[in-house]
């Protein structure tokens, strides 16, 4: 006998397929699939692909440094090592503040910083404690300006704080999860730790850790002068908290060593004659992001 259930033998209303509710959730079921892909990618993405362009363009950076700032750089496939930097002389006096535009800014003691456009290499940047880096593993390029473009390439410069080494405070933006986080483990300085600077001139110079703040991202006063009670020469470094959140903001703040303390790390003292020799081989050069220009 036959099972088959012919068209006359079904009642009115039997359900002939999916219902709508089913086909519903079906669908929304592969939309959430696609869409927690393209999230899973672009994670992926912002989390190793960006540390891989900024790397690149970090390697560019360093190498300009390293013809600028060094008597005899370490060979290509050779990371720059302390010993290197410590041959950078250190500066020992704070550059004063300048309102209004050096009259001859080619003069490389007229205490105003190389000019530069945004994305142009600005600093020379690295963490020290004894004879070790910390936060990151060697020195990094910053540059000018703290636009998204301009932080893909490493720490950015507020255009409106001072010049490293000048009077009042030189502040600087950089990521903590992506595009090379170089200042991932920034939570990790300690009182004591240094935190050191060569501007576009060649100068040196050295800022002893003082304390972290944690502000939220409308406090903007941590970039203005006087941020740091009782600091008059300071150092201020932005990122975002916690990581991989920019719910707050993290700030370190450090304060010129200056005087006989304005020594290299392995103790040797500032050398006059050094510094104006490197300021001058630095003078009338400003480096790019790819390079020196």
């Amino acid at each position: 006998m036959s099972t088959t259930v012919t068209q006359a033998d079904r009642r009115v209303g039997d359900p002939t397929g999916p219902s709508a509710w089913s086909t519903a959730l079906r669908v929304l079921g592969w939309v959430l699939i696609a869409a927690g892909v393209v999230v899973g990618l672009f994670i992926v993405y912002l989390l190793f692909w960006t540390d891989r362009q900024t790397a690149a363009a970090q390697e560019d950076l360093v190498q300009g440094w390293e013809e600028l700032v060094l008597p005899e750089a370490p060979p290509a496939d050779e990371p720059l090592r302390l010993s290197d930097l410590a041959n950078i002389p250190v500066q020992d006096q704070a550059l004063p503040a300048v309102d209004e535009p050096d009259p001859d800014p080619d003069e490389p003691d007229s205490g105003i910083p190389v000019p530069t456009d945004p994305g142009d290499s600005y600093a020379l940047l690295w963490f020290q404690r004894g004879d070790e880096f910390i936060v990151t593993d060697g020195p990094v390029g910053a540059v000018q300006g703290v636009t998204l473009d301009d932080l893909q390439l490493g720490p950015g410069h507020y255009p409106d704080s001072e010049a490293p080494g000048q009077a009042g405070n030189v502040a600087f933006a950089g990521h903590r999860t992506t595009y090379g986080k170089p200042f991932h483990n920034i939570d990790l300085l300690e009182p004591g730790d240094e935190i050191h600077l060569v501007d576009g001139r060649g100068r040196h110079w050295v800022y002893d850790f003082r304390e972290i703040e944690i502000v939220s991202p409308s406090d903007v006063w941590v970039v203005d002068d006087g941020a740091l009670d009782g600091v008059e020469n300071l150092l201020t470094l932005t990122s975002c908290h916690p990581k991989y959140s920019a719910q707050q903001r993290i700030v370190a703040f450090a304060e010129l060593r200056e005087g006989a303390g304005a020594v290299a790390s392995d103790g040797s003292d500032l050398s006059d004659g050094a510094s104006t020799e490197a300021s001058e081989a630095a003078d009338d050069t400003t480096i790019e992001a790819g390079g020196v220009r």
